[in-house]
């Protein structure tokens, strides 16, 4: 029997002055959820929240770890954190920007940009469903790859590389004719 996952922030929670509209994604490493900011803008919020690692209950607004487990939860949280900080820093079309990141509730958060669009990920499976040839022409795989590229290496080349590994279901096209991831 597999581990369950820590419970997400409900609707209506407020972390540094955002408010939870709904969870978006959940992986090994966090939870994403759609919030608004002070001005009613939709933003990201990422948690550093890793299954592995910590526990909540639904309604909880602090993750429960282990004594055992606190120095790997530790330096997850300071990697996470400093991640925040180099991302923000980086201003390219293909990276999402970071707004804010902040420690609260004993855990640390990400605010980037909210982009509506559909993943990497959402068009192959469509196509595989749909059970297409092709799911791109070779130009459009090549602009894609060409921006993602250009993305990861402004973004490898501020900081060390860290454990968030870049898929396809991180990677997003936005209405306008770009990738990010």
């Amino acid at each position: 029997m597999s581990k369950p996952k820590p419970a997400p922030l409900p609707s209506g929670t407020v972390v540094g002055g955002y408010q939870v509209i709904k969870k978006l994604a959940a992986g090994g490493f966090g939870v994403v959820y759609l919030c608004e900011d002070a001005d009613r803008k939709l933003v990201a919020l990422k948690e550093y929240l890793p299954s592995s690692l910590a526990e909540r209950s639904p309604g909880e607004l602090t993750p429960r770890v282990k004594p055992e487990k606190q120095p790997l939860y530790r330096l997850g949280l300071k990697s996470f954190f400093e991640e925040g900080r180099s991302l923000a820093q980086i201003s390219h079309t293909s990276v999402v920007s970071v707004l804010n990141f902040f420690r609260e509730n004993e855990t640390v958060y990400m605010v980037m940009n909210y982009l509506q669009g559909d993943t990497l990920q959402d068009f192959i499976v469509t196509a595989r469903d749909l059970k297409r040839d092709k799911v791109f022409r070779e130009s459009t795989i090549r602009s894609l790859f060409d921006e993602i590229l250009r993305g990861l290496r402004t973004w490898t080349s501020s900081r060390p590389i860290s454990s968030s590994p870049t898929r396809t279901r991180r990677c997003c096209s936005t209405s306008a004719p770009r990738a990010r991831c």
